[in-house]
């Protein structure tokens, strides 16, 4: 086993490594969930003050809201582990946050999308989480609403570990 500047040595170094970036990906996905369930409780909150009727289903809208940041929290620290400047920041808003509320059906319904438009959408998890939770608030939840939260499910775990790899990929150099 080599050592590595004396101290460590090299297997002891890529477990630090390991460890600062899975903290570093906790601490990020404790801070945007702490904003996710505040934002979530306060849209909840204002659509009651204005007579919207809730669906006994909607409480189960902060867990899907809870996911879908993993999702976006994981998405967004693995584009901060991969640019070398601030402003390159900038790309990741304009190139894959910003094109999934004209395609995730956030402003209007899938179905009034092309066909190829719905396709892209398939791919966006944002729009997974759209369609769970108006399934949810609507009081309709069945086995498409278990499939959409699957879906992201899914893309959080991989997300994560997408991250955790870039995260300790850049803390080696």
């Amino acid at each position: 086993m080599r050592l590595t500047a004396g101290f460590i040595s090299e297997l002891e170094l890529r477990q630090l490594e390991a460890e600062i970036a899975n903290g570093e990906a906790q601490l990020s996905q404790l801070e945007r969930q702490r904003g996710t369930a505040e934002s979530g409780i306060a849209l909840l909150a204002v659509m009651a003050v204005f007579g919207v009727h809730l669906s006994p289903w909607t409480v189960l809208v902060l867990p899907v809201l809870f996911v879908q940041g993993v999702v976006f929290g994981a998405a967004g620290l693995f584009a901060a582990s991969k640019v070398r400047a601030m402003d390159q920041l900038n790309n990741f808003f304009t190139l894959f946050l910003s094109p999934q509320f004209m395609f995730a059906g956030v402003f209007f319904p899938l179905s009034s999308l092309p066909a190829w438009a719905g396709m892209v959408a398939w791919l966006l998890p944002l729009a997974h989480g759209v369609v769970a939770m108006r399934m949810l608030m609507g009081g309709d939840p069945g086995w498409a609403t278990l499939a959409e939260v699957a879906w992201l499910l899914v893309a959080a775990v991989a997300c994560s570990l997408l991250t955790l790899r870039s995260m300790s990929a850049r803390l080696v150099k």
